[in-house]
């Protein structure tokens, strides 16, 4: 794919001087086990200039046993807090923001714009961040594994706690990796037994999630292997995981790689189904996350303070019977007034319009102000995860869901032809929780149908399956509906399909710098 060439910003010259020879800006990373242990909420948008000796800062089993434990840690806030969540979040019209943000409301306005991709760019932690973060947590678990398999360090009484840390390194290995693939149009591969220290290349994002499932297959099968638990201090804030469970959490991170790393509907179209289905059926059995600390472990994924969100009506809309929907898209973006609800979903209203549902608050507000976009204006808050949000520590901050590895099934025997059976799945919630008619395996859902196309016409059995995915996957994962709508071909035409890789790397690098969206290449397409 081409890329849009950017100008380079002439600040960038003075306050950052290239090297002689080109290199990568993974080379200042640093994951000395003190740090990653401390590293909490802090700016994580710069890199350390310092590179220390690691093998003189992991001198003891302690150190290196607390270094691959903070790893996971490290992950969670270069994912799961501010940047990447936010903007994906309003750039998929999940949620409508009333504040500018982490680049919530740059990069959902409409029509799209095209990602800021010069050093010093307003949000430009949108990129550093994720993109940073997620190798420095690579590397905490890199630094780990070499360790204990070239150093020799054993960790507890004859190394009995080494294979827990291999196999927890290996899925933080496999999250970061895969985490840059669904983000980013390519990154490095670097596995443990890769020298940073030497000149790394660019690969495409497919090469990048090979490695992903590579890390996670080979955690699964440390921890299918050697019986051990994780404990709930210092690792995954207040969960106690069993190999097995290890394993589940491996399983479910492959399946929603896989499905999610695809740009379109054709890529989409071309994962292998049947892995997903495979690793889904054998993801976790309830739902995983840490609970908040009231200190570092917190999501902003999940976004939902009534003073700062809605749910976008781009989202609710496909509910609504009134054609209030329709005629509103058909509208240029500055005319695109809120509208009320009229659907028999219950998730979203009790039936009254100005009623609350199950998953949803009436507001008397719109919240965003005209000069922000009318477009942002909703009177619908998204209150499932509320209670997480205000509940303050002890409360679970979930990131996935058998919901959604139930969801991915369903899809999965979609695509393969079993109607009946990814019918059967959509119900399970459809008619639980949305209290709506059954859909059937060739699409039929009664006159009022939810959700309804653009169009005004009744969804067919693919878009009930994709309603119950947005709705019951909502906030349990960084860029889960961007992502999803992306491979789907639902994303606001104009919206950047992943994002380029950060201006800092490629300067350093010595090699051009390029964006993606607003209309240019790595655009989401026209509908």
């Amino acid at each position: 794919m081409a890329h849009r060439l950017m100008p380079v910003d002439p600040v960038e010259t003075t306050t950052r001087r290239m090297e002689v020879k080109p290199q990568n800006g993974l080379k200042r990373l640093v994951a000395p086990a003190v740090l990653m242990a401390m590293i909490g909420c802090a700016d994580l948008d710069v890199t350390n200039p310092n590179h220390p000796d690691t093998d003189k800062v992991l001198r003891t089993a302690a150190d290196v046993e607390t270094l691959i434990a903070s790893s996971f840690l490290t992950w969670w806030t270069g994912n799961m807090i501010r940047y990447p969540t936010m903007a994906l979040s309003t750039m998929a019209n999940q949620t409508s923001p009333r504040w500018a943000d982490w680049g919530m409301q740059m990069y959902s306005v409409e029509p799209r714009v095209a990602i800021n991709n010069v050093v010093g760019a307003d949000f430009g932690a949108l990129l550093t961040t994720p993109w940073f973060v997620n190798y420095r947590a690579n590397k905490a678990a890199n630094d780990g594994l070499q360790a204990i398999d070239h150093r020799g360090i054993q960790l507890g009484p004859d190394g009995e706690d080494s294979p827990r840390a291999r196999a927890f390194a290996k899925l933080v290995q496999g999250m970061s990796h895969g985490m840059i693939a669904l983000l980013f149009d390519q990154g490095f591969v670097v596995p443990e037994d890769v020298d940073i220290a030497q000149d790394l290349e660019l690969v495409p994002y497919p090469d990048v999630l090979a490695q992903a499932i590579r890390s996670l297959e080979e955690a699964i099968a440390i921890a299918e292997a050697n019986a051990f638990e994780v404990p709930p201090v210092g690792w995954i804030h207040g969960i106690t995981l069993t190999n097995q469970e290890l394993a589940q959490v491996a399983h479910s991170f492959i399946a929603r790689f896989l499905a999610s790393a695809a740009r379109s509907p054709e890529e989409r179209a071309a994962v292998d189904w049947q892995k997903v289905i495979h690793h889904a059926q054998r993801g976790v059995q309830g739902d995983f996350g840490p609970l908040r600390d009231g200190a570092a472990w917190w999501g902003g994924h999940y976004n939902t303070p009534s003073g700062s969100h809605r749910g976008h009506l781009r989202l609710l809309g496909p509910a609504d019977q009134s054609g209030e929907y329709q005629a509103w898209e058909a509208l240029q973006p500055d005319d695109r007034r809120p509208f009320l609800i009229d659907t028999d979903d219950r998730r979203i209203t009790d039936g009254d319009p100005m009623s609350d549902g199950l998953y949803f608050r009436y507001m008397t507000s719109t919240l965003v102000p005209e000069e922000r976009g009318v477009w942002h204006q909703s009177n619908y808050f998204f209150t499932r995860w509320e209670p997480v949000r205000t509940g303050g520590a002890g409360m679970q901050i979930v990131t996935l869901t058998t919901r959604e590895l139930r969801l991915l099934i369903a899809e999965g025997l979609y695509r393969q032809d079993d109607r009946a059976g990814a019918a059967a799945i959509v119900n399970e919630t459809r008619v639980a929780n949305g209290q709506l008619p059954a859909v059937t395996a060739d699409g039929t859902s009664g006159d009022r149908c939810v959700p309804r196309r653009r169009d005004g016409s009744c969804g067919d059995l693919f878009d009930a399956l994709k309603w119950e995915k947005n709705l019951e996957t909502m906030q349990t994962g960084t860029g889960g509906m961007y992502f999803d709508k992306r491979g789907w071909g639902d994303l606001y035409p104009g919206t950047p399909v992943h994002l380029p890789v950060p201006a800092v790397e490629l300067i350093e690098m010595r090699l051009p710098v390029y964006t993606f969206g607003g209309d240019g290449e790595g655009s989401a397409p026209a509908w």
